[in-house]
């Protein structure tokens, strides 16, 4: 099996940047803080190991970014670290429903219009919800990367 291109999270954060500062978004909205690189991990010799780098939002937020250019594609993925085992007793499926929720629309999406702009572009995209962690991704071909980042 040949493994996925997984360079989308910053160039995702750098892409949506440029797009609310070209749409002149309130400025509460734009941040022109950088991320902060943290790490690298390299393949030495014959090591079994992933090679990828390592940054940090302003936010908090980690991007993990991986390149293989054995395939045409862009793998998009963003993981929270939110699941079902922090709701409580009786008040369970807000991570599911904010799962879903997140396909809806936003302010650079119509409504319900996620999934079409994907899947015309070739692509397709899901999002999954466990005990620990919710998360969103996209395939497209990578001629397509900037409709992943609407």
């Amino acid at each position: 099996m040949r493994s996925i291109k997984f360079t989308g999270l910053v160039a995702l954060c750098l892409a949506n940047l440029a797009f609310a500062q070209k749409k002149n978004l309130p400025s509460d909205m734009v941040t022109n803080a950088k991320p902060k690189f943290v790490e690298e991990v390299k393949k030495v010799g014959n090591e079994i190991v992933i090679p990828y780098k390592r940054y940090e939002l302003p936010n908090g937020m980690q991007i993990v970014i991986h390149e293989d250019h054995s395939d045409p594609i862009v793998y998009v993925d963003v993981t929270y670290h939110v699941g079902s085992a922090r709701e409580q007793q009786g008040r369970s499926g807000f991570a599911h429903f904010f799962e879903h929720m997140m396909f809806q629309g936003s302010k650079n999406v119509g409504d319900e219009q996620h999934f079409k702009i994907i899947t015309e572009a070739g692509g397709t995209l899901n999002g999954t919800t466990n005990t620990d962690r919710t998360n969103y991704f996209e395939v497209v071909p990578s001629n397509q990367f900037e409709k992943c980042s609407g």
